[in-house]
Parts: structure tokens; sequence; C-alpha cells
């Protein structure tokens, strides 16, 4: 692997096969490898778990530019980055503690706040630019996340501005 160029165990295998020739009992070459192999997996499930990271940092950079897409989903982001919906799917939890559907969610969701608060477009008009499609959905989700409707959030943020 090391040869290849996949990762780099930081090894002197020149030094390794001199201590396993300077050992006098298979206990203790049994040892040594066993030893050398704990280093290997831990490096091998390092270096998989900083590839995942990067691949969700990079996917969470995607869903930021592109939410307004309605057509936005695991399958989509997947596509994007070569990879299976069900292995994106299930590194998001490892990273983030939430899901891909509610990560692409609560983009949306703060992305209608900053509309709200910003902006005097009607709710129809913010779900469209947010590329939400159900406006149902929307509310429950909306008021479950800010303890308030759109329009009560909305009334409230003009209040408080300075």
């Amino acid at each position: 692997m090391e040869k290849n160029g996949t990762i780099s165990f930081a090894l002197d295998f020149v030094s390794f096969d001199n201590k396993i020739k300077s050992l006098e009992t298979l206990e203790q070459i049994n040892l040594e490898f066993m030893n050398l192999m704990e280093t290997i997996v831990a490096k091998i499930v390092q270096n998989r778990d900083e590839k995942s990271e990067i691949v969700v940092s990079n996917a969470c950079r995607f869903i930021n530019t592109h939410y307004m897409d309605r057509s936005l989903t695991a399958n989509l982001v997947a596509d994007q980055f070569k990879i299976t919906p069900a292995y994106l799917g299930k590194m998001f939890p490892e990273h983030l503690s939430r899901s891909i559907a509610d990560y692409i969610s609560e983009v949306r969701l703060v992305k209608s706040s900053e509309l709200l608060k910003g902006t005097s477009l009607n709710i129809d008009e913010i779900l469209e630019k947010i590329g939400w499609e159900n406006k149902k959905h929307f509310f429950t989700l909306f008021k479950k996340r800010f303890a308030t409707t759109p329009t009560e959030y909305r009334l409230k943020s003009k209040t408080t501005e300075y």
C-alpha cells in the first residue's frame, strides 16, 4: 500500500526486518508482527476517516452552494462525488451527527430565516428561492426549528431590529 502511494505508514521496514532477525523466540517474532499489523490497521482507519471527513466537508459546501435546487437530494450529492448515496448517508451522521436530508433541510431553513428577516418576499417566493417544494412540511420544520411560524418570525425580527 505504501509503495502504491495510497497510505504512508512512516515505518522503517529495514529496521523492522533487522529487529525480527535479532529476535530469539517465535513468541517475540509473533508479537512484533502483531504490533506491525496494529500500526498498519490504525493508519488505514485514520486515512479512511480523514478521507470521509473531506468528502463530508465538500458535500456540505456543495449543499450550501446548491440548496436552491429543488432536485437536491442525497443521490445528487453522492453522484457529484462519485460515491453511493448509502455510503454518503453513512458518513454524514458519523461526522455531523445528522442525516444528509436533515442537513439540507437545515441549510434551507436558515436561508429562509435570513430571507424572512432581510427581504419582503412572501412565503411562496421564499420557498421558490430555497428550493423547498412542500409548503406544509416547511411550516412544520420551521416551527420546530425556530419555535414560531415564518410570519411570526418575520414580525419578531422587524420589532427587534435596531
